[in-house]
């Protein structure tokens, strides 16, 4: 992300897919990686504020007392003391998005309660390599607040496992030259669209920039990784960006993860 602006976060890990073990780490390491550096950067410009705001103070202090001698109502120094408070909580949404499905059930339904689901497991390794003592802290006003969430993807609500053919991933498919493909295109469609809809439901704030984690998986390995980012962030432009909601307007930005194998 560029620098940061004031507003709120988001980051979206796309973790949902079958993936191989190498790849899964390499998209994990980079979610983690991205959420710290979004993380040093709201704290460089809150130090900024805050440093603004003590001048701001100060000189506000010399201004009044110049006001006092002079017998003048301190209207003006007082509003500007006002805009220059810094505001409360920063939050920097990190979303997972992973299965529903438990990787062991037990035979009975307590065990099978007791399991841990894909998703889970994948959520609950992301918040460990950001730190799980930055998700459990109370920030104090000014300080960033991490909201970890996992977005359940159900492999059989999309084809992207057995149905998936090449006859929709070939480079320049369609009659414009540019590279598509409708499975893809309706799983991210979709998961855009629970995201949006779930930050609408829980009235959050609005929020600036968005970063979407994509791995290369196996699917689109052949792909040019140019035209995967135009592909990936103009349907979450058009999704988020384009409609109403806390996400409207909001810059949108996506990482290409490949396989450290490759």
């Amino acid at each position: 992300m560029s620098d940061y602006d004031g507003s709120d976060k988001l980051i979206l890990s796309l973790s949902h897919a079958p993936l191989p073990t190498t790849l899964l780490d390499a998209l994990l390491d980079r979610a983690s990686s991205e959420c710290n550096a979004v993380l040093e950067s709201i704290a460089e410009y809150t130090k900024k504020q805050q440093q603004q705001q003590e001048q701001s103070n100060n000189q506000t202090d010399c201004d009044e007392k110049k006001i006092e001698s002079m017998e003048i109502e301190p209207k003006e120094q007082e509003q500007k003391l006002i805009n220059s408070t810094v505001k409360g909580n920063i939050i920097l949404h990190v979303l997972a998005t992973g299965t529903p499905y438990v990787i062991k059930p037990g035979k009975s339904q307590p065990d099978y309660i007791q399991q841990w689901t894909k998703g889970e497991r994948i959520l609950a390794r992301l918040v460990d390599k950001i730190g799980m003592e930055k998700f459990h802290r109370i920030p104090k006003d000014g300080e960033t607040k991490l909201a970890g969430r996992l977005i359940d993807v159900k492999p059989s609500d999309f084809e992207f496992v057995l149905n998936h053919t090449n006859n929709n991933i070939e480079e320049g498919d369609d009659a414009t030259g540019e590279w598509k493909d409708d499975c893809l295109m309706e799983e991210l469609t979709w998961i855009a669209n629970n995201i949006l809809r779930m930050l609408i439901i829980d009235k959050r704030p609005n929020i600036g920039a968005a970063q979407i984690i994509f791995p290369l998986d196996p699917r689109f390995e052949h792909v040019k990784e140019a035209n995967m980012l135009s592909f990936i962030q103009g349907i979450f432009q058009k999704e988020w960006s384009g409609a109403e909601g806390p996400l409207n307007g909001a810059q949108i930005e996506v990482i290409v993860v490949k396989d450290r194998q490759n």
